[in-house]
């Protein structure tokens, strides 16, 4: 099954093939085989980040994509914890060379952690100035960002009135109501028309 992806519309499934697990098999080959049983499965959603495995998941993941790259909504994510613009646009270059392509669908800021964490990528210089950078370069299609610790953190990045066109956020059943992302998150998601990725 698919899911329009928030204001977008794009179709996209609703399940994702986890890069990080990709560095995990013995044998490239292995990696391989489990992005092609995903693909053929219909799975389109290819989700990945910078640091995964010191660059191997994605590495892995654009040996497995080469010529079906137009069949996958590919993600990746930057991981500049705190720091600028530039750091998170070496990390982008590096991504779409080991990801064989040009262009990513959707590049997020990996793991909002630390509390003064949306004060900097917000400040001048900081990772958000890059995800402006690589939409107008043409390397990056959808923006957003992603984040497991305190639903308060993804609500100042909200704060800054971005747009937004995704947030990755826990969402389970044992979410109910200390630090509910459900609850205090997701309907702002919802009322912005921002994917929720759970």
């Amino acid at each position: 099954p698919t899911r329009p992806f928030g204001r977008a519309g794009i179709p996209v499934s609703i399940l994702a093939l986890g890069g990080w697990h990709l560095g995990l098999p013995k044998t490239e080959k292995e990696s391989t085989r489990l992005v092609h049983a995903a693909l053929d499965g219909g799975i389109t959603f290819m989700d990945n980040a910078w640091d995964y495995n010191d660059g191997v998941s994605e590495t892995r993941m654009g040996k497995a994509l080469v010529g079906r790259r137009d069949k996958v909504f590919l993600m990746t994510k930057a991981c500049p914890h705190g720091r600028d613009a530039r750091t998170a646009m070496r990390q982008l270059e590096e991504s779409l060379r080991r990801l064989k392509t040009d262009y990513l669908d959707l590049w997020q800021i990996h793991e909002v952690i630390f509390d003064d964490e949306p004060a900097r990528y917000f400040a001048p210089g900081g990772a958000v100035e890059a995800l402006d950078r690589a939409r107008q370069q043409g390397k990056v299609r959808f923006v957003g960002f992603t984040g497991h610790k305190d639903p308060d953190l993804h609500l100042q990045m909200l704060a800054h009135d971005y747009p937004w066109d995704s947030c990755q956020l826990p969402l389970n059943c044992f979410d109910a109501t200390f630090r509910s992302f459900e609850r205090r998150v997701l309907p702002e998601l919802n009322r912005r028309g921002i994917a929720a990725i759970g």
